[in-house]
């Protein structure tokens, strides 16, 4: 990896009685692109298989967003959306805390999965591109409006303040025979990812859905795509 780690996190955790740690859930709160307000971003999360289904990442999300209504004051804003990615095995968790999948809904009925691209996070400076093993990953989607519509324009702002979040490098950090082109490559990689979500909350009504509303619309024979 070139130059330093640069994408900061707001780590909660639960330690063991030995000391351990034993769940953690890593976060931040950012301003959404456009000025729409801040967005909440849950980046990792994993709890000790030992200690599953205890409760600890409720406890955990519960305090991560009571700071992020506080990081997002700071900001001189209010909080507006929860985004984050997630794993299958994750789904049940996240909708237990209020979290929704957004689909769009064709004009011919079919429910299309909205997914983000996790933006990669290490950068060769010499040349702009994703280092070596540092890849984009396509992940299901869930948010959280907090009782407020979420809309198209909501989305495409949360996803641009992951974007801002993760590509926070500046032109002067980067070498090379020509640190300018290594640059513009870099923010090339967000301004594509960005672009490509945007296309994708295209060609339909965006819907959030939870996990128990999805398997009643499929049992009356709604048709779902998970282009994953």
């Amino acid at each position: 990896m070139s130059g330093k780690p640069y994408v900061p996190y707001r780590v909660f955790y639960v330690r063991g009685r030995g000391g351990e740690i034993v769940a953690a859930y890593a976060t931040n709160t950012v301003r959404m692109r456009g000025n729409r307000g801040a967005v909440f971003l849950g980046a990792y999360a994993a709890t000790s298989r030992q200690y599953q289904g205890v409760g600890f990442m409720r406890e955990l999300y519960a305090s991560a967003l009571m700071q992020s209504v506080r990081d997002a004051c700071s900001l001189g804003t209010t909080l507006q959306l929860a985004l984050g990615e997630c794993t299958e095995a994750g789904r049940r968790t996240w909708a237990r805390l209020g979290r929704k999948e957004p689909y769009i809904r064709r004009p011919d009925g079919t429910h299309v999965a909205v997914y983000v691209v996790q933006p990669p996070l290490s950068f060769n400076l010499a040349t702009g591109l994703p280092s070596t093993g540092a890849t984009t990953v396509n992940e299901r989607m869930m948010v959280d409006g907090f009782g407020s519509k979420v809309t198209k324009d909501l989305l495409i702002g949360g996803f641009g303040g992951l974007c801002d979040w993760t590509g926070r490098r500046e032109s002067d950090e980067f070498a090379g025979d020509n640190p300018s082109a290594s640059y513009a490559v870099y923010r090339s990689c967000f301004s594509g990812l960005e672009r490509d979500f945007a296309t994708r909350l295209n060609g339909g009504t965006l819907v959030l859905l939870s996990i128990d509303e999805r398997a009643a619309l499929e049992f009356m024979g709604v048709t779902f795509r998970d282009p994953l």
